[in-house]
């Protein structure tokens, strides 16, 4: 998830802070292992940020651009 989120950065395509959403969602949740009794906090918490960074990503890819109106760009 971690590289998916850094090629969303690096491609400049979809909009930048939902890769960085994945990311940060990612780390957040995996550390969650280590937290000790915060654990279920940590995991709902980085899982938060994980839906969001997919779901900035989902209202992206559906919003219309030029090139489905017909119009060819290359």
């Amino acid at each position: 998830m971690v590289v998916f989120g850094l090629s969303v950065l690096l491609a400049k395509v979809l909009p930048r802070w939902g890769g960085l959403l994945l990311i940060i969602g990612t780390l957040v949740f995996a550390s969650g292992s280590f937290a000790g009794a915060i654990e279920p906090f940590m995991s709902v918490v980085g899982a938060m940020l994980t839906a969001g960074g997919f779901v900035r990503l989902g209202i992206a890819l559906m919003q219309p651009t030029r090139a489905s109106c017909g119009q060819l760009t290359l």
